[in-house]
């Protein structure tokens, strides 16, 4: 139960992590009249770090739904039996001499 709990926080943890790196990137590079022409450089570096820090949560809320599949949920769940599946393969009648 806490391994789940623990993974969770995780998740909830990157988040604000990107919230955090946002409030940053707001409060030291916000555009303002009081700059000037120097808008003109500042305005264009703080969406490419918000896009950048943005690119970085999604990436990393897909890695970490990935590994909540492959490590946490498909080791409880999924137990093995069956035939493996072969979709290109041939099965022979007869045997061939």
């Amino acid at each position: 139960v806490a391994a789940n709990a623990l993974s969770y926080t995780r998740i909830a943890a990157a988040g604000v992590a990107g919230v955090i790196i946002a409030e940053v990137i707001n409060n030291s590079l916000s555009p303002s009249p009081s700059l000037g022409i120097m808008n003109l450089v500042v305005f264009p570096v703080f969406l490419v770090l918000h896009a950048v820090n943005a690119a970085l949560a999604m990436f990393e809320s897909l890695v970490q739904a990935g590994r909540l599949n492959l490590v946490e949920f498909f080791t409880k769940f999924y137990h093995g039996g069956g035939k493996p599946f072969k979709p290109f393969s041939l099965r022979l009648r007869h045997k061939v001499r």
